[in-house]
């Protein structure tokens, strides 16, 4: 259980942003054992695309979530493998990029929230020294509008949305 609580620690600060409906179109950004609540939450008429560098970790959570309406794609923040204006929302645990604002947007209908946390050091522990005003300039730059950034225990948590 403890196991499970840490690994959705990352995901509780950004959950409460999204305000997915049923029929909405979510892409969840990492795969993990939560997808199978987001896939309720948008049942019965809208779809969780689940994105994950790792085919390992794609079929993992696919073994554990049998919901019909989720779907697994190869891909990452970077580089989504999405068609423009496709998603209602995405959520993220992910290290942040300029290339990475440029695609949540474009991927983003308009009006679309992207939620996600950011952790300030890189996977050897390193700190990164994010500054929150960075990260805000990144989402403005990208073209999203209502960005919020706020710090949460080495990490950033944001939430932005598409004009």
């Amino acid at each position: 259980m403890r196991r499970r609580l840490r690994a959705l620690l990352p995901r509780l600060h950004v959950l409460p942003t999204l305000t997915e409906r049923p029929g909405d179109t979510v892409v969840s950004i990492g795969a993990d054992d939560s997808i199978s609540e987001l896939a309720d939450r948008v049942a019965p008429d809208g779809d969780v695309l689940v994105v994950d560098e790792s085919v390992d970790a794609l079929e993992h959570v696919r073994r554990k979530s049998t919901a019909p309406n989720i779907f697994y794609l190869l891909g990452s923040l970077d580089v989504l493998p999405l068609m423009d204006a496709s998603v209602d929302e995405l959520v993220a645990t992910s290290i942040l990029g300029p290339d990475a604002t440029i695609e949540c947007f474009r991927v983003l209908r308009p009006g679309g929230m992207v939620a996600l946390t950011t952790r300030d050091e890189d996977p050897t522990g390193h700190a990164l020294n994010l500054n929150p005003s960075e990260i805000e300039r990144l989402f403005i730059a990208a073209g999203f509008d209502a960005v919020s950034v706020a710090a949460a225990r080495n990490r950033l948590v944001v939430a932005a949305r598409k004009p």
